[in-house]
């Protein structure tokens, strides 16, 4: 019996090795790869509200790590802010700011700022790491516009993200080590997958096309409240005398 009699030829498959060849690409993809996922919820009512990240990253699993530090970097809408006196009191996360923030200024006199947010990630499997981010956000006065009662403020989700815990496989960054920390440290820059691009958050604003009431009835109310105290005051200078 011939050898062709026991073992049937094999035929190329074009098809069938371009799968095999798409899964390997996939395989090591996940294997040498760091990657981020990041969602965003924005929680309270009212000027004074709640942002709250929660950042996921996977190292390549070829890399066996107990610590890993971020650093979010994220732009705030010029209708909001962060306090930094509120949040060095809170001390965790730490923010480092690109400009000084002037908290009472009103949205038409302020413009986006850059924020670099600092936590330290905590372990969930060898490669795998994860952090909640809570920021007090307040939201700024807006002018008053016509027929519009109300104005929405968009807050881009953040997508990029620096980690100090990957090797020199990665193009590498240099920012300063933390907010309280100067030195210079170095950072990999990765970009994180969004579930959602915004967020947004809707306040109510003066209507101008309320304007003339408005300014009827307060006047006519302050001249009622100070014709009535100057009554009072007279009346007991009299009973005095």
């Amino acid at each position: 019996m011939s050898l062709f009699g026991l073992f049937t030829p094999y035929k190329f498959n074009i098809k069938s090795s371009l799968f095999v060849f798409i899964g390997l690409i996939q395989i090591l993809v996940v294997y040498a790869n760091a990657r981020c996922s990041l969602s965003v919820s924005l929680n309270k009512n009212g000027f004074h509200r709640e942002m709250v990240y929660t950042v996921s990253i996977i190292l390549p699993r070829y890399l066996s790590t107990t610590q890993c530090k971020s650093a979010l970097e994220m732009t705030l809408p010029a209708g909001a802010y962060l306090d930094p006196n509120q949040i060095n009191n809170l001390r965790k996360p730490e923010v480092l700011f690109d400009s000084p923030v002037d908290v009472e200024a009103p949205e038409h006199a302020s413009s986006n700022q850059t924020l670099l947010v600092y936590t330290d990630l905590q372990p969930v499997t060898q490669n795998e790491f994860t952090a909640e981010i809570v920021l007090p956000v307040h939201l700024r006065y807006h002018q008053s516009e016509h027929s519009k009662p109300f104005k929405t403020i968009h807050f881009k989700t953040p997508d990029t993200i620096f980690i100090d815990c990957l090797d020199g496989m990665y193009t590498t960054y240099e920012l300063q080590c933390s907010q309280t920390n100067y030195n210079i440290c170095t950072w990999t820059k990765l970009k994180c997958q969004c579930r959602v691009s915004s967020t947004q958050a809707i306040i109510p604003v003066g209507n101008l096309d309320h304007l003339l009431i408005v300014a009827v009835i307060t006047t006519l109310t302050t001249i009622c409240g100070t014709t009535f105290l100057l009554y009072q005051l007279k009346s007991q200078f009299y009973k005095m005398n």
